[in-house]
């Protein structure tokens, strides 16, 4: 179809980017690996947590209530 060059030039494609690499950085250790894992490590790998959500926050638009807009405010004050 051609829209492969929108994950580059649209906010939504960047930040979609973004959020499919954190994620599993966030979670698969915690499903796979958590009992090998020393907490100190699992506490860091958290902090991923603020990159995931500075990118849904750019994911969609404010404008967009109520299809996935209130995701800013709400992720927002999460970053906060």
């Amino acid at each position: 179809q051609g829209n492969g060059e929108l994950l580059w030039t649209t906010n939504a494609g960047i930040s979609g980017l973004i959020t499919v690499f954190v994620t599993p950085l966030i979670t698969f250790p915690m499903m796979y690996w958590k009992k090998k894992i020393s907490y100190e490590v699992r506490k860091g790998l958290h902090y991923f947590f603020f990159f995931f959500a500075v990118a849904m926050c750019f994911h969609v638009p404010v404008t967009a209530i109520p299809n996935g807009g209130f995701i800013a405010p709400i992720l927002g004050t999460c970053i906060v």
